[in-house]
């Protein structure tokens, strides 16, 4: 009885059932034009065999139950069957071949429904025009252990499903679906959490800029794993006319703490769907430096969760696209634009954007949801699909000093301009000493393209100039063709970019 009592606590009774992580179900979208993993639990030994259209594959469980196949990609199309056959059956109808992405990031914008968004009385009566579309979203109630069978499954795409789906990621999706005619899958996971939370204990020791909250996750496992010794010793005296001992809380999961914990969001969200074929993400980014200092330098938790991410999913090139890192309360203005230049550092690895909301965020806090979908579409259409669609706002490339005026280009400039046609605004400058003040600014062009000088008359000889990086009551107001802000920067032409 009390061998059957740890049984309980800790393990889900297994009877030689195949088994498939909670991600497979009716309804899905593998990810087309790329070998499809499928992987699940079996007794020992027990053999597994898998169909999926006219691709059979086969397996066998190891010692510990686990077992993995990988069948030749698919086109984009269906629907197909999968059968996955062991000493019983699973079958999963009505599964498309199409582009999978996953929606993920900070609480405060992915986890908004569609039914929260501006627009929402257009979008939910349309949302049952686009069945190709399929929806999975994570539940936001922890569980003890990482999920593998719960309530969770992809949804055909319809006005219920999509009205409690992001709004941010839905209307992504049913952009990118119209624009290439290919069906779409969208798991949604976000929650309000550090980026140390999303990246795997793996990921965690690799970095040497994780030392903090890897010693963090080291001592809380230890601590963990000493309370399930003490819980082993404490089922083994229970005596079964007084209450059962309790299993200590995991503080990957813990609802108390599990968000300020290392790899708890990855331990939740990630770990049970890894290595489930994705064509790439979306990331809505929050700057909390949090407690300990464990996200003061948000550049290399954010440049480490893609490392990891691209590691755990076997595709060095996997698209990773962010929002811009932004507040619009003066007092935190500058902090912002510090973290943001941290955040920048991950364009320096390929195929990642990301997305400026300076000009979306309200004082208040509310989001243009429509507008940020449309940006993060743009860019995937541009980074994953090789279509020349912009969505990027300008990124400073170069700078150069002449007669008392710097001279600087963009990225991503096309019909560089200002916003609602009034004057720059947003650019300051400083001579040596390093004291900035606030700059005239105007539009040129030449043979090699369109530039912006700028210029004080007290500083004439300039060495540095940083854009929208102070809070000004009139926002700074330097965008492109495709009227998207331009990133903040801060630049010193005698080291570059700071």
């Amino acid at each position: 009885m009390k061998r059957f009592l740890l049984l309980l606590l800790f393990t889900r009774a297994a009877f030689g059932d195949v088994s498939l992580p909670v991600i497979f179900t009716e309804n899905m979208i593998l990810q087309r034009d790329q070998p499809i993993r499928i992987w699940g639990d079996a007794a020992p030994g027990e053999a597994v065999s898998i169909q999926l259209a006219d691709h059979t594959g086969n397996a066998t469980a190891d010692a510990d139950g686990k077992w993995k196949a990988e069948l030749a990609a698919l086109p984009a199309g269906g629907p197909h069957t999968l059968s996955v056959t062991g000493k019983s059956n699973l079958t999963f109808t009505n599964v498309l071949m199409g582009d999978v992405w996953f929606v993920s990031g900070s609480w405060e914008l992915m986890r908004f429904p569609l039914s929260w968004a501006g627009n929402a009385e257009y979008e939910m009566p349309q949302a049952g025009s686009y069945p190709k579309i399929r929806l999975f979203q994570f539940s936001s109630a922890p569980p003890f252990e990482p999920r593998k069978d719960n309530e969770e499954h992809w949804q055909v795409c319809a006005p219920p499903a999509a009205s409690q789906f992001s709004g941010i990621g839905y209307m992504f999706g049913r952009m990118l679906h119209v624009e290439t005619g290919v069906p779409i899958g969208l798991i949604q996971a976000a929650e309000n959490n550090r980026v140390v939370s999303w990246v795997s204990p793996e990921g965690l020791h690799a970095s040497p800029d994780l030392k903090l909250p890897a010693e963090t996750w080291d001592k809380g496992m230890t601590r963990f794993a000493k309370r399930l010794s003490q819980l082993v010793s404490d089922a083994e005296a229970w005596k079964q006319d007084s209450p059962p001992p309790s299993p200590p809380s995991d503080p990957r999961t813990n609802p108390d703490d599990g968000a300020l914990f290392p790899c708890s969001a990855y331990t939740r969200f990630i770990a049970p769907i890894v290595p489930y074929g994705i064509r790439g993400v979306i990331w809505t980014s929050a700057g909390t430096c949090g407690r300990d200092g464990q996200d003061t330098k948000y550049r290399y938790p954010l440049v480490d969760l893609v490392r990891d991410w691209r590691r755990l999913w076997g595709k060095a090139d996997l698209p990773f696209l962010c929002t811009q890192l932004y507040s619009p309360v003066p007092g935190f203005y500058e902090r912002y634009a510090l973290l943001f230049e941290e955040q920048a550092k991950i364009l320096q690895l390929p195929n990642t954007g990301i997305v400026p909301i300076n000009d979306l965020q309200s004082a208040e806090g509310d989001v243009n949801d429509p507008e940020l979908a449309r940006r993060f579409a743009l860019q995937a259409l541009a980074i994953s699909y090789g279509k020349k669609t912009g969505g990027f706002g300008p990124v400073f490339k170069s700078m150069k000093a002449d007669h008392g005026k710097l001279f600087i280009r963009f990225d991503h400039a096309p019909g560089l301009r200002s916003a609602r046609g009034r004057p720059l605004h947003g650019f300051e400058i400083a001579g040596e000493a390093g004291n900035f003040t606030s700059a005239s600014a105007t539009i040129g062009a030449d043979a090699e393209g369109l530039f912006v000088q700028v210029w004080n008359d007290a500083v004439p000889n300039p060495v540095m100039v940083r854009y929208d990086w102070v809070y000004t009551p009139e926002p700074a107001n330097l965008i492109n063709r495709d009227h998207i802000p331009a990133l903040p920067f801060r630049a010193d032409i005698r080291q570059g970019v700071k």
